[in-house]
C-alpha cells in the first residue's frame, strides 16, 4: 500500500492507496489514451480524403479565375509587363502615392 498525507483544510489525513487501484487506474488511463488515438484516426481516415477530394474539385472550378483568366502568372520575358526589361530612353514609371503626417498627439 501507499500512504500519502492529504490536507482537508489545516489538518492533515493519513491516506492509503492499494497498489491494485493504482494498477487499475494507469490501465484506465492508457485505455482512456487509446481510445482518443483510435477516434482521431477514424476522424482522419474519412476528413482526409473528403478534403482532398473537396481541394482538387475547388482546384479544377477556380482554375485560371484568379489570374484573370491567363494561365500564365509571369508575364513573358522582353513584353511591357516585364518588370526586369531594361526601360527605354525617354520612358518613366509614375507612382502615385496618397500620404498624410500622422501627429502623436493627434486622437485616433
Amino acid at each position: 500500500m501507499i500512504r500519502f498525507i492529504k490536507y482537508d483544510g489545516r489538518q492533515p489525513r493519513l491516506v492509503t492507496v492499494p497498489r491494485w487501484a493504482i494498477g487499475l487506474g494507469l490501465v484506465a488511463a492508457f485505455l482512456v489514451g487509446l481510445l482518443v488515438l483510435t477516434l482521431a484516426f477514424g476522424i482522419a481516415l474519412v476528413a482526409v480524403p473528403v478534403l482532398l477530394v473537396a481541394g482538387g474539385i475547388a482546384a479544377w472550378i477556380g482554375r485560371g479565375k484568379a489570374l484573370g483568366g491567363r494561365g500564365n502568372v509571369a508575364p513573358r520575358p522582353g513584353t511591357a509587363q516585364d518588370p526586369f526589361r531594361p526601360r527605354r530612353p525617354g520612358e518613366r514609371e509614375i507612382i502615385d502615392v496618397e500620404y498624410r503626417v500622422v501627429d502623436r498627439d493627434e486622437p485616433r
